[in-house]
């Protein structure tokens, strides 16, 4: 049954927090310039994605926050993320982008159709578009295994 608007608000607003920080860590930390183009992408969407909450919730929903930390679930694939190195940070940040924004893309397409929230149901449209390009990214880059090209 339909999620309501403050929890929708808690449950997208943290996995805009996540894929933000996961995204920053894969710019520090990955050598791939597909991964890192992906990380941008994220974190320039979400950061964007937040910004509209805030305006939808502030407009409509004066009793719903945002968070502003990840829970725990998220806190720990946060700190699988900074203790994994080389291939093994890029193959589980690509792993846990999959899982993430097909968790997402329920969750907002769920809140679209059924949401209790006229202006919030239009923004969880916007967002599981947004969302669905990411995965399908995740899934194109997941395909490929070959080292990174030479830089220069």
């Amino acid at each position: 049954h339909p999620v309501a608007g403050s929890e929708y608000v808690r449950l997208a607003g943290t996995k805009d927090l996540f894929e933000i920080q996961a995204g920053n860590l894969a710019l520090q930390k990955s050598d791939r310039e597909d991964i890192r183009a992906l990380a941008r992408m994220i974190v320039d969407d979400h950061t964007r994605a937040t910004e509209t909450l805030k305006e939808a919730t502030g407009k409509t929903l004066g009793f719903a926050t945002l968070p502003t930390r990840v829970d725990t679930t998220h806190q720990a694939k946060l700190q699988q993320l900074q203790a994994a190195q080389g291939a093994e940070f890029d193959r589980l940040y690509l792993e846990m982008q999959k899982h993430g924004h097909q968790e997402a893309l329920a969750l907002h397409r769920a809140y679209a159709t059924g949401g209790d929230n006229a202006a919030l149901k239009v923004a969880a449209r916007e967002f599981a578009s947004t969302v669905q390009k990411h995965l399908e990214e995740v899934e194109r880059i997941s395909g490929t295994t070959s080292a990174p090209p030479p830089r220069g």
